[in-house]
């Protein structure tokens, strides 16, 4: 059985970071569309890439299950 990501475990990560979603994409090797994340209402500065976007803050209830179906990576 293979490793699954954690989506709760996720969302707790992301309260304390600002990451947006194609720099998450590229962290965790997913490819997960726009529609899939919770976005904060501001824009913010993604600590990864350093542009001013929308970044993500949770997940929605089918972007928690696309992730269940993901690899774990190590990061």
């Amino acid at each position: 059985m293979r490793d699954m990501i954690n989506p709760w475990k996720l969302k707790k990560q992301l309260i304390n970071s600002e990451i947006c979603r194609n720099c998450f994409n590229n962290k965790y090797r997913t490819n997960l569309q726009k529609e899939y994340f919770l976005y904060t209402y501001y824009a913010s500065e993604c600590s990864v890439c350093n542009e001013f976007k929308h970044t993500v803050k949770g997940f929605t209830a089918k972007g928690k299950i696309k992730i269940l179906g993901c690899k774990k990576v190590s990061v």
